[in-house]
């Protein structure tokens, strides 16, 4: 069976902040960017989708 790794940072909700709907944190710029913008690095969708994972399990405990 294949193994899978989960990718995000575990200290995201420390430095995450909420972004609007439609927005994405971007860690060069420190604040909330369009999500379909050309200049968002692979690496901070990637932490952002952590971040609201974690958030969503943190809330259905």
């Amino acid at each position: 069976m294949p193994t899978a790794f989960a990718m995000g940072d575990d200290d995201s909700d420390k430095k995450t902040p909420d972004c609007p709907k439609g927005q994405v944190y971007d860690n060069k710029t420190k604040s909330c960017v369009p999500e379909k913008t050309s200049m968002l690095s692979d690496e901070d969708k990637t932490n952002y989708a952590y971040h609201l994972a974690k958030k969503a399990s943190i809330k259905l405990r």
